[in-house]
């Protein structure tokens, strides 16, 4: 009875959720991070021309 809970638990939704939580932890702070570069540049240009 343990062994089959234990398999229905390792392919439980919240379980596989909690898997790929680091992973997308990873994706979007590195789409944040290209985004503050991204408006790093965009305020060094406005600086310059103003």
């Amino acid at each position: 009875m343990r062994l089959r809970f234990a398999a229905f638990a390792a392919k439980s939704p919240a379980i596989v959720e909690r898997r790929r939580e680091p992973q997308i932890r990873e994706a979007m702070r590195a789409e944040i991070e290209r985004l503050v570069e991204e408006i790093k540049q965009s305020v060094g240009l406005l600086r310059r021309h103003l």
